[in-house]
């Protein structure tokens, strides 16, 4: 029997994913915090097509600290319109010892507020981002005329990078919507801020 996310076996040891289904498992499983998710080993193993709004994978308090292999298939269509995400990407954060490699992106359509961070891969990355592609639009809206000072941060593959980023490459406009004069913008081909 394969290893399905469902039913993760420890004799093999890694996730693998075969649906948006399965994917969505994967976010929600890491976010929890328990340590054999956020440690995890996964691996994609077909097509996908993300079906709602998409919750990113990893939190401040539980970041990603294990491995996720794309397997050069392709995850379409990661979305979101949810201005009430403040990080925003396939992960939210990755950790110092998090690994995300060989992931493509294509239909990118990432919506957020001006306060938000924002980047297809992940909106921090601590750890390395290998042989990653991303196709799309990433986008900032003014979500409260009365926010007053903000900032935003918005790049290709990453948001915030104090990790490494090797053998990738970003194909998404970024588009960033400010209306207040107070407001400061990073914006990056790769990453805003690094």
């Amino acid at each position: 029997m394969r290893n399905r996310c469902r039913r993760f076996s420890r004799n093999f040891g890694v996730f693998e994913i075969y649906t948006y289904e399965d994917l969505e498992l994967v976010s929600a499983s890491i976010n929890t915090g328990i340590k054999d998710y956020v440690n995890g080993k996964y691996r994609v193993m077909a097509d996908i097509t993300v079906g709602d709004n998409w919750i990113p994978a990893g939190t401040k308090d539980y970041a990603f600290a294990g491995e996720f292999d794309g397997n050069g298939f392709t995850i379409d269509n990661l979305h979101t319109t949810d201005l009430t995400i403040d990080k925003v990407g396939l992960f939210g954060y990755i950790a110092e010892e998090g690994r995300v490699n060989n992931v493509k992106l294509t239909g990118v359509d990432l919506t957020v507020n001006i306060r938000a961070y924002a980047g297809a891969v992940a909106a921090y990355n601590n750890g390395i981002i290998d042989n990653c592609s991303v196709e799309g639009e990433i986008s900032t809206v003014q979500w409260n005329e009365g926010d007053g000072y903000s900032v935003s941060n918005a790049g290709g593959i990453t948001a915030v990078n104090y990790g490494t980023i090797r053998n990738s490459f970003n194909n998404c406009s970024i588009a960033i919507n400010r209306t207040s004069l107070v407001s400061m913008v990073y914006i990056g081909g790769i990453a805003a801020m690094n």
